[in-house]
C-alpha cells in the first residue's frame, strides 16, 4: 500500500528518486518543516542509500525498507557555505532538527560535495531527547566531537 504523501512546500517528489512511493509521510513532513525553519537550501544527498535501502530483517537502520516497510530516514546536505562547520552554527542546525521532531540526528562534516546530516523519525529516548552522533574516522561518537575536528574539508 502506497502511503498518502503530504503537500510539500520545499521538496518535489522527483528529489526522492525511486523511493518516493515508499517515503514515510511523517519523514516528508518533518523534512519540509526543517527546511522551512532553517531558511537555507536542504537537498537530498546524491549518494546511493541516502534514502531507502534493502538491508534484510536484521538491520534496524531507519533507511531499511525491509524492516520498517517505508523509508524513515534521509541523508541531506546543506550546500550553503559552512553552515555545519562551526560549533555555534552547527548547534543551531541541530536545534532546528530537534524542534522539528527528528528522533535521530547525525552530523557528517566529511561528506562530499557538502557536509550533511542523517535525519530519521525513530522514537525519542525515554528522556525525550533524540539520538545524536557524528563520525570521527570509523567511530560513531558524541555530537560535540563533530566540531573538535580540523575543518579543512568543510566547504
Amino acid at each position: 500500500m502506497t502511503p498518502r504523501h503530504p503537500k510539500l512546500r520545499h521538496f518535489r517528489p522527483e528529489e526522492f528518486r525511486c523511493w518516493w512511493p515508499r517515503m514515510d509521510p511523517r519523514l516528508l513532513e518533518r523534512l519540509d518543516e526543517f527546511r522551512h525553519r532553517l531558511r537555507v537550501p536542504v537537498m537530498i544527498s546524491p549518494a546511493n542509500g541516502a534514502l531507502g535501502r534493502h538491508l534484510g530483517m536484521n538491520s534496524r537502520s531507519r533507511h531499511n525498507v525491509d524492516m520498517w516497510g517505508s523509508v524513515m530516514a534521509a541523508d541531506v546536505m546543506l550546500p550553503r557555505g559552512p553552515i555545519l562547520g562551526s560549533h555555534a552554527m552547527g548547534e543551531q542546525v541541530v536545534r532546528k532538527a530537534v524542534e522539528t521532531g527528528f528522533g535521530g540526528i547525525g552530523i557528517y562534516l566529511d561528506w562530499q560535495p557538502y557536509p550533511g546530516m542523517h535525519l530519521d523519525i525513530r522514537p525519542l529516548k525515554p528522556d525525550g531527547s533524540p539520538a545524536t552522533w557524528t563520525r570521527v574516522g570509523e567511530d560513531y561518537v558524541a555530537l560535540i566531537r563533530a566540531w573538535e575536528q580540523p575543518q579543512e574539508n568543510i566547504t
